[in-house]
């Protein structure tokens, strides 16, 4: 996203080629990328003003660039399983997690037992991403037949990944805490923030600050979009929406939404949150203490014991 705003704004190909490299790689580390190539395309023909001809050449550099770095185990994948596929495990979470979530609220199991279910349900298999492709048609069955719960499900997976209700964890893992954790991504929201709640008094502390970070960093988001929009300064904005839509929901509708998914963006995020915080700032820093005062005061401002203007 650096490479792209820093192409857009000297209005170079070498800049766009380098996006599209750094977001193959990206892609390497963490598949979920792999479709994000389509935001950023369209990011370059709403951000490039120029001719027809140097916004298609701007968007081939960037996907050319994208496809050559992924192309080599593309290619690996193709000759050892047959199949032109980045990775397999798309399938596999989607069964272990939409899937199984669906029939467990569906049917009154336990997450285990829906995934035992769903296990015996598929053939044996060796290859990879034939299994892969057997299990999200498994999946895709549950959520045709289950079209309300699946909103649902996909709404609550989008609202874990941007509510950092995975902290619980984040703070066992801080304060090196002897009793366990393990953090199911599939369970509901309200179980997730029990065991906050229902931890030690030093987990629910920290619980509290982080949950006041996070709001405060949302509601400075809010404000920076709209004060950007206001500007005219749209490209970013859209950027940031189209973004975090499409890591929210990628992670939502497969069931298996967390904070941690999101992580990588939050950079992004925090630029724009600067831009909402900034004239909050200005506002404060227009305040002084003076000595012998009580309270802060509009700089500016005469108060009483003040020498007369003028004398």
């Amino acid at each position: 996203i650096w490479a792209f705003f820093t192409a857009v704004k000297a209005n170079s190909l070498l800049w766009f080629t380098s996006s599209g490299i750094l977001l193959g790689v990206t892609t390497m580390v963490r598949p979920t990328t792999q479709f994000y190539g389509s935001v950023i395309i369209v990011a370059i023909l709403l951000a490039i003003h120029a001719t027809g001809r140097r916004k298609i050449l701007a968007v081939a550099v960037f996907a050319v660039a994208n496809i050559l770095v992924l192309a080599p185990w593309i290619g690996h994948n193709l000759d050892k399983h047959g199949s032109p596929q980045l990775t397999s495990i798309q399938g596999h979470i989607a069964m272990e997690f939409m899937a199984a979530d669906i029939v467990s609220s569906s049917e009154g199991i336990s997450l285990t037992e829906a995934r035992e279910q769903l296990a015996s349900e598929l053939p044996e298999t060796d290859n990879p991403f034939d299994l892969s492709k057997e299990k999200a048609e498994l999946t895709a069955s549950y959520v045709v037949g289950n079209p309300i719960l699946f909103a649902r499900k996909t709404i609550e997976g989008v609202v874990r990944s941007y509510a950092g209700t995975g902290q619980h964890i984040v703070i066992h893992e801080v304060l090196q805490l002897d009793e366990q954790i393990d953090g199911d991504p599939g369970e509901i929201l309200s179980d997730r923030i029990k065991n906050v709640i229902a931890g030690s008094v030093t987990e629910l502390i920290i619980g509290v600050l982080l949950f006041g970070k996070m709001l405060g960093g949302h509601i400075l988001l809010v404000l920076g979009l709209i004060l950007l929009m206001r500007r005219r300064e749209r490209v970013l904005p859209v950027l940031v929406v189209a973004t975090a839509a499409y890591f929210g929901l990628a992670a939502g509708a497969i069931g298996i939404g967390d904070g941690r998914l999101v992580v990588p963006l939050m950079p992004l995020f925090a630029v724009v949150s600067g831009v909402g915080a900034a004239p909050l700032w200005e506002r404060v820093s227009r305040m002084k203490w003076r000595s012998g005062t009580v309270g802060w005061h509009p700089a500016g401002r005469r108060r009483a014991g003040d020498p007369p203007s003028g004398g």
